[in-house]
């Protein structure tokens, strides 16, 4: 009872000040300065946010759409329904198949196909890659492929991405593929 009726000298004394308090800075001095115990600041701090949340939904309220030929507003509640739905816990994590496909477009032209043309070996044992396209590969240290690559025989090389980073080169006729950087 003591708190409604603090509660309501405070909306009273609100609705008094008039504009004074429309930012919520100034409404929280107010409840600082002019409450008498702190059951009162309490009932003054709930009042003011309250007022605040009810003039911050009026303020994001949209205005009507107003109907357009072709059916315009149509296609903008169906947009905000779409948006709705984004804005949903976890869904920017949930990808559509479009999505997928579009990915996998996008990997499938990032990769390099090109003829081996020479090979070569680093003091350390690493393979240096030459592409008839130009290009030098240069198998990176931390790689743990140890397979012996024949110099003499020919092969095609396919560069692509990595899962996470990096660059990946792939034999023909060799299952494993190399941790590659592009030194040309």
């Amino acid at each position: 009872m003591k708190f409604a009726a603090t509660a309501a000298s405070f909306l009273v004394a609100i609705a008094a000040s008039g504009p004074v308090l429309a930012d919520g800075a100034s409404d929280i001095e107010a409840c600082r300065v002019n409450s008498a115990s702190p059951e009162a600041r309490i009932a003054c701090l709930e009042a003011a946010l309250l007022q605040h949340d009810a003039v911050s939904a009026a303020q994001a309220t949209p205005a009507p759409v107003a109907e357009a030929p072709g059916g315009a507003s149509a296609t903008m509640e169906a947009n905000n329904a779409a948006d709705a739905e984004v804005l949903e816990l976890g869904a920017e994590q949930v990808r559509t198949q479009e999505e997928i496909d579009e990915r996998q477009k996008k990997r499938q032209a990032q990769k390099v196909l090109a003829a081996v043309t020479d090979l070569a070996r680093t003091q350390t044992g690493s393979y240096i890659f030459f592409l008839d396209n130009g290009q030098i590969w240069r198998q990176k240290k931390s790689d743990s492929n140890t397979k012996t690559i024949s110099m003499r025989a020919s092969y095609e090389a396919e560069v692509s991405r990595g899962a996470i980073s990096g660059y990946r080169l792939k034999l023909t006729g060799i299952r494993r593929s190399f941790a590659v950087e592009r030194v040309k």
